[in-house]
């Protein structure tokens, strides 16, 4: 009874083969030329991927003459059909090896050429396989291809398209149940949201990649991970975890002997240092990337760490130096064409001269060859980028420009210059406008994609079920038997097993309600600083609003001064706006400096009443208009020790107050004595309007403001009387203000008589 049931179950699991059997003949001739035809295409492609990294040229040949062989394999269809499809996929990994190489020699749209035709091949055996193993093998191939065009993209910057790609991988990921898979589409999707400014979307791809990189055993994948969150904590100012972070990823690339990942751990290391001011330890970083980048033949990343280490020298001052290396980041990018990277280099030589200009204000007028050489490469910068339509690179040298022209007193191109980088603006916020809509779009569609994968598996897993109920069915006399003992022996093995899965499941979960706990406490912590980070902008462009309001009098000043037909008058207003200017300019610099405690003080002796006739020349003009005078009392001090020049900025930023709020034809009083201390007091007086008690206490703060409706004035970004406030402070010093509507206002100080 036994033999014939055997019997009829080997029939039975041997029919489908029979069944689906196919019965081809050939003749002698043609079948040894096809067997040659597919002998050749496989060795061609066991050579390519044997020279692949040491020999990219000799694979490059090898992976075209398999490409070639695999084209006319395919285009006679004389082979059985599962032997179309294995010629099928050796052509696709030929196209693959091909994208490869392309994409290691910076040829990124030949790349994406090779990389899209591979995967239209995947597609296609997708779409025509019923089969399931085979299906998913197909589905493999695919996710791991558009894998590498999204990254392609990403590359590219075509942010939409790249986030696209990973969306498909993911959802392939999901289908197979492939972890690994899933993981590098989370880090990729994740950089994505880094470059968009979507920190927390990032960070929670990134810890969840991780996850799943750690229980795979894949370091690389971690290194990756660390390496883009110390990005996002850089850019979020939050240096010194930006620098666990890489450190973290630098010791896994070190332990992988991964040169690559170690130069840029390397890089983004000198960039943290830089911007915590250890330049010493940055140019330590930056040396080893660049020795890594000239070992391994890679110029382009070459030039980017030249143009970092003239930003260091830059920052440091040492101009020179700091144009040194951009010449040589510059000859690079020259040398091999590299558009967007010779826009930086220009903008960098232009910035960078201009900057060395700036610090030196009294060699202005007499560098007329170094205005020239900023004009000329600002003009390069903004033609190379209006040929390739960078709109931030256009506005960058128009920035330039503006202020080069503005130097060389050329201020119709100065103008002009000016009147295109607000157009540029424009634009520039335009295409964020364009490309937050993308963005939404791009997520709408995604989203559905996603929707109408699942509804394809889930009539995928019914054809399934039905088809493996009709198998279960023809095969049930033979399986219960078998299936019972399995049972038995699964239940038997269920209850041994289960107080030890219990306790092992027990240990796991508190061990993720920790990982989860620190996770979140991590995010909580990146967004409070990414809050704190927003607040600085809002301050900065509201700081950045009065500063312009402030410096728009004077300029108007000096541009509508050419309509005035009183020669002296027009110098004289023409050399008061400049005072002006030069005071908000010195008032900004010097708070900034004092607030860093970078200022240090120049004692010698002073000559109060020669330097208070200084400061009452500079406001001649406006002294005149309002017809004020100025009286000196007798003088009790006549020299004292202190910094002379920041003595007379006090006293220029007083004056400056009085001159601005007392009332045509008063009188201003500048007066000093002696205090019971035998220290030196010094009060400018005038009969303008009170300042308000409540005010008083808060006026010498910086960014603070005083109404005065009575004169319809309004004081700006009070930075003049923080100043003040320093400045006297510094001296060892104390300063306030008394004012009332019978007495009028005085602002007064004290120095010590040592300084």
């Amino acid at each position: 009874m036994l033999k014939p049931l055997v019997a009829l179950c080997l029939f039975l699991l041997a029919f489908p083969f029979i069944v689906n059997g196919d019965i081809y003949s050939f003749d002698e001739d043609r079948l040894l030329s096809e067997k040659e035809d597919t002998v050749s295409l496989r060795n061609a492609l066991l050579k390519a991927n044997e020279f692949k990294k040491d020999n990219p040229d000799s694979s490059f040949f090898y992976f075209d003459s398999a490409l070639t062989t695999a084209d006319k394999i395919i285009q006679q269809k004389q082979l059985p059909k599962n032997d179309l499809i294995e010629v099928e996929l050796e052509k696709a990994s030929a196209l693959e090896g091909l994208g490869l190489y392309y994409s290691n020699s910076s040829d990124l749209d030949s790349a994406l050429n090779y990389y899209l035709q591979a995967s239209n091949i995947y597609k296609e055996l997708i779409d025509s396989e019923k089969e399931k193993d085979r299906k998913n093998k197909y589905l493999d191939l695919h996710g791991n291809v558009t894998l590498t065009i999204g990254a392609l993209y990403f590359e590219e910057g075509e942010y939409a398209l790249a986030s696209g790609n990973y969306s498909n991988t993911l959802e392939t990921a999901k289908i197979l149940g492939d972890s690994l898979m899933q993981s590098k589409a989370l880090l990729n999707l994740g950089m994505i949201y880094n470059n968009q400014g979507r920190y927390d979307e990032a960070i929670d791809n990134y810890y969840t990649a991780i996850k799943i990189f750690e229980r795979a055993k894949d370091k690389r994948g971690i290194a990756i991970c660390h390496l883009s969150i110390g990005n996002i904590l850089r850019k979020q100012s939050t240096t010194d975890k930006a620098v666990e972070s890489y450190k973290k990823a630098l010791q896994i690339f070190q332990e992988m002997k991964d040169e690559r990942g170690v130069s840029f751990c390397y890089n983004n290391l000198g960039i943290c240092y830089t911007n915590k001011e250890n330049y010493e330890q940055a140019l330590f970083y930056y040396t080893k990337a660049v020795d890594l980048h000239l070992k391994n033949n890679n110029e382009r990343n070459v030039a980017l760490l030249y143009t970092n280490i003239a930003a260091l020298y830059e920052i440091k001052g040492e101009f020179d130096k700091s144009i040194e290396y951009i010449e040589k980041s510059l000859t690079i990018n020259e040398k091999n064409n590299y558009k967007r990277n010779l826009i930086g280099s220009y903008l960098n030589l232009s910035g960078t001269n201009l900057s060395k200009l700036e610090n030196n204000q009294e060699a202005v007028p007499s560098s007329a060859n170094v205005l020239d050489t900023i004009v000329v490469y600002a003009e390069k910068a903004l033609s190379l980028s209006d040929s390739l339509q960078l709109i931030q690179e256009q506005a960058a040298a128009l920035l330039v420009l503006k202020k080069a022209y503005f130097y060389k007193r050329n201020y119709k191109k100065a103008y002009e210059s000016a009147d295109l980088l607000l157009e540029r603006k424009d634009s520039i916020y335009n295409n964020e406008k364009t490309k937050i809509v993308a963005d939404a779009e791009s997520k709408y569609e995604a989203t559905e994609k996603e929707q109408q994968i699942e509804q394809q598996k889930h009539q995928l897993e019914h054809q399934t079920e039905r088809l493996n109920n009709a198998r279960i069915f023809r095969n049930f006399l033979i399986a219960v038997a078998g299936l019972m003992v399995v049972v038995v022996v699964l239940i038997y093995y269920y209850y041994k097993q289960k107080n030890k899965a219990n306790k092992i499941l027990d240990e796991k979960n508190k061990l993720i309600e920790k990982q989860n706990e620190e996770i979140s406490v991590q995010k909580e912590e990146l967004q409070l600083t990414n809050r704190e980070l927003t607040e600085l902008i809002q301050f900065k462009e509201k700081m950045t609003g009065m500063i312009v309001h402030d410096l728009k009098n004077p300029l108007n000043n000096i541009l509508n001064s050419y309509d005035i037909d009183d020669e002296n008058f027009r110098k004289e207003l023409i050399k008061q706006s400049g005072y002006d200017m030069l005071h908000l300019t010195q008032n900004i610099l010097d708070v900034y400096q004092m607030e860093e405690a970078k200022l240090k003080l120049s004692r010698t002796q002073v000559d109060v009443a020669q330097l208070l006739k200084e400061c009452v020349m500079e406001f001649a003009l406006y002294i005149s208009e309002n017809d004020l005078k100025i009286s000196y009392p007798d003088s009790e001090v006549s020299l004292i020790v202190a910094d002379k020049r920041l003595l007379k900025r006090i006293f220029s930023n007083l004056l400056s107050n009085a001159v601005k709020y007392a009332p045509q034809g008063s009188n201003i009083t500048l007066n000093w004595k002696r205090t019971d201390k035998k220290d030196s007091r010094f009060g400018v007086h005038n009969n303008g309007p009170a300042i308000p008690r409540e005010q008083q206490s808060i006026i010498f703060q910086s960014f603070s403001q005083h109404d005065s409706r009575e004169m319809g004035v309004t004081a700006s970004t009070g930075l003049g009387l923080s100043f003040c406030k320093m400045a006297v402070h510094l001296h060892g010093g104390e300063i306030g203000v008394t004012s009332s509507d019978e007495d009028g206002t005085e602002f007064w100080f004290t120095l010590p008589q040592n300084g």
